[in-house]
């Protein structure tokens, strides 16, 4: 992939993300083999979606700046960089479906931590593809990464999720989306 074709896809990530994401939380609600039910709470901020592209931003962009290019469609080919191992075109390929209401999220479970340089703890996803959460407080997970993997390579203790509900930061009730 060009970098071109990578600024074109990350900024139509941006909108997505903005518009199904950022600013809000996820709860996904999920059964183990047993039936045992629980629920997983998401947060999304703008400063989370640097990460998920697989970039590194130049020149001293912050996370929030390289964001707020995006949305407002002047990132450039000179303000990131692609990881030279290729996971930025991997994640670029999966992360259009994953900025979707709900993050196309049929299954979550625990990282597997089989990969020697990812720091992530949750996986929530499908056979596609799958967002990975780092739990920055309990309770409390952000994204972090994205993986263009079957959740169940990467994840054990794989639930399945029965309902996504989203609400919005500083509102205290969720909307079924799933």
């Amino acid at each position: 992939m060009e970098k071109k074709d990578a600024v074109e896809v990350i900024i139509k990530c941006a909108r997505l993300y903005k518009d199904n994401l950022a600013g809000k939380i996820l709860l996904l609600v999920c059964k183990d083999k047993n039936g045992n039910e629980e629920s997983v709470e998401l947060h999304f901020d703008g400063s989370n979606f640097l990460h998920l592209t697989g970039c590194r931003a130049k020149d001293g962009l912050t996370a929030k700046s390289f964001y707020r290019k995006c949305l407002s469609k002047k990132l450039s080919i000179n303000d990131f960089e692609m990881a030279e191992d290729g996971t930025t075109v991997l994640k670029l390929k999966v992360l259009p479906a994953l900025m979707e209401k709900g993050l196309s999220a049929k299954m979550i479970g625990d990282y597997d931590g089989r990969q020697p340089r990812l720091y992530t703890d949750k996986l929530a996803g499908n056979i596609r593809g799958c967002m990975g959460f780092k739990e920055v407080i309990p309770g409390k997970y952000v994204p972090n990464t994205v993986l263009n993997v079957d959740i169940r390579k990467q994840a054990i203790n794989v639930k399945k999720v029965t309902g996504i509900y989203i609400r919005n930061k500083g509102e205290t009730e969720f909307k079924r989306i799933l």
